[in-house]
């Protein structure tokens, strides 16, 4: 029940506030941990609502009447008004008088900063909310708040998830911040940066305590008060938070009147990012990592994001967007932020600058786009002129137009000045696609019926894009999105979910999919994840029940042994019947096959000349792992509806027994495997010349030798030289008169031929051995140095370590218990979802430099490492300047002695700014005169000036590259891909306390 109305109006004067109103007399509740006397109950937890309302009545109505729905009761709001609009007062009154809780307080022509102040001072209770006029929250956010706060009573704050609206009511992209570990954002600025840009004030309670001792709202500022309270509290040392992982506050997309003076808003934003950004003497070094500052290359990122944020904005509200340059070109070291920063940075700035202004439907904003894209390359023309450095404007547009299809979503089919955006259903069968010849990319939108799946991006090559490569791209990335949705059309219905004492267990049949599982809205989720394997296996075998072996065969087994050039063979089709195998030879080189299509070859050691069925379903599982599901979608889901009797393994059948059953080409059927390539008999047209190259030689099934890919027809000599160097196949269908039409990779044509014994690794190497050694790594620190040596260059040079600095890094490590792994280590714990024993970590050294084989290698071996040293072809050798480069000598004698090598291309280019045609020139020459060079399969390339993104990606993948590693300031995790695996940079400003903090900030458990 509510109270009876008191209309409480409130003038500026403290001393007037409490007047006549007895609840000031009542006891106040603290919330100090320390303090055990008090009982922590909802019952005596209140909140402080601080609500500013100038203007914009409908918007207020919004706000209040969220206020008034909560379903926790005990709280006040104090909402700072200007009476300047009557009806606006009135609308005030009128709430008011319905809910006692509501305090009105009357002030006239002041900021925004001064008025939240005002309402915090005011405020009676231990912790605070702020909300804006049309910003709202739902009905249980201070409920689930607060329930946050009784279980977590240590807390300074507590946060939720929040979403966008549009004026319409439309949502639009939600966001949500929920950091596990508080350190983690405190000691990545850049990251506290992002955050407290965009976080809502109504997404987040606070205590009053902490609000006060930062010194509240920052008056001085015109804009972006927000952000700089935020990044003055995450900065305070000590400082404690939890969160909701729930979205709880609906937030107002703010029309484009907020945004009248970019200028303004630049110049405020910068003064903030200084601020945080220096040194602090008045934090707690001890507890802060924030009291040390920030590196340059974390000051760049911020300083450019924020212009390129402003400069979006200007563009999109047609405001001088140049002159915006010159306050960043004031900023202290501009010259050498210039060289740090990252310029992807900048484009998604550009791209959230403009989406903030100018929001508007899909049809509106491609016709805007063609007018704000010239002032988006005057602009990067111009950064060109300030800063001394080439800032090419197609790269940029590439990016800045990938960023705009992903984030804007305009209607399909579109055509923009790089990309060709389309929708595919993946229920409709899925073609070779013809795209207009300016495009380089085509960004398909992915779906199931009306579901969006996600954004695909694939090179454009001659105008077109296989549908054997889309379909091949699809499977790969939504594998499990695509089983869930059939499985719980088929399957998961008839599963049996029961509540017991220790939790939910499902089952199917007699056979326990999960158990332990806890209630709650997230109990689907829950199920999906860990079932979904498990019956994705019992699909492909057959097996409903795990208490029996088999089933009633659905088609006859066929499997046979082969012998072709005195070695064994055998081709496995997975949704046939297994039996055991005759074999005479100690090892048999296995063909497996899905739906008909091979997806890669496997040795199994054999053990008295026969492998049971036991034994070769095990060996499948272990060697292929989830490729074995994402070749099942790609063959027996996608381009059919997910409706109908068949099961997976039916659907799979049927598609194995159609493919047997096409004439094969006659070149197909001369040089490769019998029953391989039958994907190539059923798409391709011998009226067209097609080069395709077969399945790559020792690599792990599931890594980039799996994916069908496209390749560039201009450089065709140059690919068919790399290939004949590393002994790989390569065959021609079509006209051989004609030019090729286009240029596969094919994982399902394997060419015994090819198959010559071929080293994988030249390392005697001995890695320590620490199964023994106490906890895990999920997270593994991959480092990346350059230079190693004693001596200080005459150049200052970042990236040029000292011999001591190093060694006592070195040191650390050892007393730490750290020790060298591979990256093949690391790709089979994230395959199989196994940590690694003990301490692991991956040392990397870029460039090849001669000081590595002088000063480092000797530092390396005295403290038992290893290393991956990155080579630039072109280099090898050299001196350029004072800088002298290892020779073939060196690297080989570093081989024999445990050094491994990867590439770092011909000669260093960034890959994101060159043509796609020139990445893979780059890509592939490198690795075919590494691998004939050193006699070893290289899989390793480090990308130049660690610029990458997904499409390079797949380009460095169907160069025949096993691992890609980009740059950045956190460790690889599971989560990684095989090609954008994460390194973590080390210079000479890593002090010993640095470096430790780099590496211990991911988890060790």
């Amino acid at each position: 029940m509510l109270r009876e109305p008191s209309v409480k109006l409130v003038t500026n004067h403290l001393e007037q506030a409490f007047a006549n109103d007895d609840r000031h007399l009542s006891k106040k509740f603290s919330l100090n941990p320390l303090d055990s006397s008090e009982t922590f109950s909802r019952s005596n937890l209140k909140i402080s609502i601080v609500a500013i309302a100038r203007d914009a009545t409908d918007a207020v109505v919004k706000t209040l009447e969220s206020l008034v729905q909560q379903t926790f009761a005990h709280w006040e709001a104090i909402v700072i008004f200007d009476n300047s609009c009557d009806h606006l007062e009135q609308i005030l009154i009128g709430f008011a008088e319905r809910d006692s809780r509501i305090i009105l307080v009357n002030q006239s022509q002041t900021s925004i900063s001064v008025a939240r102040n005002l309402g915090a001072e005011l405020a009676q209770h231990d912790w605070l909310l702020f909300i804006d006029a049309g910003d709202w929250l739902f009905p249980e956010h201070l409920e689930k708040l607060t329930e946050q706060i009784i279980a977590a009573p240590e807390s300074d704050l507590v946060f939720c998830n929040w979403a966008l609206f549009t004026a319409e009511g439309e949502q639009r992209d939600g966001l949500a911040y929920n950091v596990a570990k508080f350190y983690d954002l405190q000691a990545s600025l850049s990251n506290c940066m992002r955050v407290c840009h965009q976080f809502p004030l109504n997404a987040c309670l606070v205590k009053k305590t902490v609000f006060q001792e930062v010194g509240g709202f920052a008056i001085e500022l015109a804009t972006c008060e927000d952000w700089d309270l935020w990044q003055r509290i995450i900065a305070r040392a000590g400082i404690c938070w939890t969160s909701v992982n729930l979205i709880l506050a609906g937030c107002l997309l703010k029309p484009k009147r907020v945004f009248l003076d970019s200028q303004q808003l630049l110049i405020d934003g910068l003064r903030i990012i200084t601020r945080g950004y220096k040194n602090n003497s008045q934090l707690q070094e001890s507890d802060s990592n924030s009291a040390k500052g920030s590196s340059l290359r974390e000051i760049a990122d911020a300083q450019f994001y924020w212009t390129g944020y402003c400069v979006g904005i200007a563009i999109a509200l047609n405001q001088d967007y140049l002159s915006l340059l010159s306050h960043l070109t004031t900023q202290e070291n501009f010259a050498a932020l210039s060289i740090n920063f990252e310029p992807i940075f900048l484009d998604r700035a550009i791209v959230n600058g403009i989406r903030d202004a100018a929001y508007t439907n899909s049809e509106d904003f491609l016709a805007l786009w063609h007018c704000l894209q010239p002032k988006i390359v005057q602009f990067f023309q111009k950064l060109t002129q300030y800063s001394g450095i080439l800032f090419k404007t197609d790269p940029r547009i590439k990016s800045i137009e990938m960023l705009i299809l992903e984030h804007i979503l305009p209607i399909r089919p579109i055509t923009l000045t790089q990309f060709h955006a389309i929708d595919c259903d993946i229920t409709q069968p899925i073609l070779d696609l013809t795209i207009p010849l300016k495009s380089e990319i085509l960004n398909c939108r992915v779906k199931l019926e009306k579901k969006v799946l996600g954004n695909i991006n694939l090179p454009v090559f001659e105008g077109q894009v296989s549908g054997l490569v889309l379909a091949d791209a699809i499977a790969n990335r939504y594998v499990w999105q695509i089983l869930d949705c059939f499985f719980k059309q088929n399957i998961y219905s008839k599963l049996s979910i029961k509540q017991t004492e220790s939790g939910i267990v499902v089952k199917r049949g007699n056979c326990i999919l999960a158990e332990n599982l806890t209630p709650g809205p997230n109990l689907r989720k829950q199920i999906s994840e860990k079932i979904t394997w498990k019956v994705f296996l019992q699909e492909l075998w057959g097996l409903t029940d795990s208490k029996h072996s088999n089933l009633s065969p659905i088609s006859t087994p066929t499997a046979q042994v082969l012998t072709i050039n005195n070695r064994e063979w055998l081709i496995v089709e997975v949704s046939e019947d297994l039996t055991d195998i005759a074999v005479t030879q100690n090892t048999l080189q296995t063909v497996i096959q899905v739906g008909g299509v091979s997806i890669g070859v496997m040795t199994i050691k054999v053990e008295d000349e026969v492998l049971t069925t036991t034994k070769l379903r095990t060996e499948i599982v272990t060697q292929a792992g989830f490729e074995l599901a994402r070749a099942a979608v790609r063959e027996g889901l996608l381009g059919k509806s997910f409706t109908g009797e068949l099961s997976l393994r039916e659907r799979l059948s049927e598609a194995a027994r159609e493919k047997r059953n096409l004439t094969p080409q006659q070149l197909i059927a001369n040089t490769a495997l019998p029953n391989t390539g039958s994907l190539l008999n059923q798409t391709l047209s011998p009226k067209q010349k097609t080069v395709i190259f077969g399945y790559r030689q020792a690599q792990p099934i599931g890594t980039s030798a799996s994916r069908w890919t496209m390749l560039p027809t201009s450089i065709i000599n140059e690919l068919t030289d790399c290939t004949k160097l590393l002994g790989e196949s390569a065959i021609e269908i079509g006209d051989a008169q004609q030019p090729p039409r286009q240029v596969l990779y094919s994982p399902d044509l394997i060419v015994p031929q090819a198959f010559a014994r071929r080293s994988t690794a030249g390392s005697n190497f001995q890695h320590k051995n620490n199964s023994h050694a106490s906890g895990y790594t999920y997270n593994l620190p991959i480092l990346m140095y350059h230079h190693v040596s004693p001596h200080t260059p005459d150049e200052p040079n970042q990236w040029h370590l000292s011999s001591q600095l190093f060694e006592q890094q070195l040191h650390y490590l050892r007393n730490q218990g750290f020790y060298s792994v591979t990256l093949e280590d690391w790709r089979k714990s994230i395959v199989t979802r196994q940590p690694l024993p003990g301490k692991a970590i991956i040392i990397t050294f870029d460039d090849g430099y001669q000081n590595f084989f002088t000063y480092a290698w000797p530092l390396l071996k005295k403290y038992g490492f290893s290393a991956i040293v990155f080579l630039i072809i072109d280099d090898i050798g050299s001196q350029i300047e004072d800088t002298c480069y290892m020779g073939w000598s060196e690297i080989k004698h570093l081989l024999k002695q445990g050094v491994e090598f990867g590439s770092h291309s011909l000669n260093h280019p960034s890959f994101t700014d060159i043509s796609y045609v020139e990445v893979v020139r780059q890509g592939t020459q490198s690795r075919a005169i590494l691998s004939k060079e050193l006699g070893i399969s290289v899989d390793a390339f480090a990308y130049p000036y660690g610029h990458y993104n997904s499409l390079v990606g797949q380009l460095v993948g169907s160069c025949g590259y096993i691992f890609g590693l980009q740059v950045g300031c956190k460790h690889s995790t599971w989560q990684d891909s095989f090609l954008g695996l994460f390194r973590i940079e080390i210079d000479n400003k890593d002090t010993l306390q640095r470096f430790i903090w780099k590496i211990k900030s991911s988890n060790l458990m």
